[in-house]
């Protein structure tokens, strides 16, 4: 990661595979599939994550992501807009079919950020 995009981070990111999945429930105001689809989480933070994909996500598309916590199965739904979505780089190319997009989370303060700040932290104490 260069400097320039760690002065950007608001929020210390954590590793997110062990701990988390994420289903991917809402892109663009319309369901994903008849059921959540699954896709892999490379880091989390209060207010983000990178998620791994099999498809592209368009840039500002607004999305609905459940994530569960693996500790207790405690579950949180965010609402979020894409900030970037690229193609996962494999021996400097890319692979096909592989992407990994960058969601900011919109969800606005109150309770329910609250709660999620409070369990992503537990997670890693």
């Amino acid at each position: 990661m260069t400097e320039q995009h760690a002065e950007k981070r608001r929020d210390t990111r954590f590793p997110a595979e062990a701990v988390i999945t994420v289903s991917l429930l809402v892109v663009a105001g319309g369901p994903v599939a008849d059921d959540a689809t699954p896709c892999g989480s490379g880091d989390i933070s209060l207010r983000g994550a990178r998620l791994e994909l099999t498809f592209v996500l368009q840039v500002n598309d607004s999305v609905m992501l459940e994530v569960q916590l693996r500790r207790d199965g405690q579950r949180f739904q965010h609402s979020g807009r894409v900030a970037w979505c690229r193609a996962v780089n494999d021996a400097g190319g890319g692979t096909p079919g592989r992407y990994n997009a960058g969601i900011e989370f919109t969800t606005p303060p109150g309770p329910a950020l609250n709660e999620w700040r409070i369990a992503l932290f537990g997670l890693f104490e």
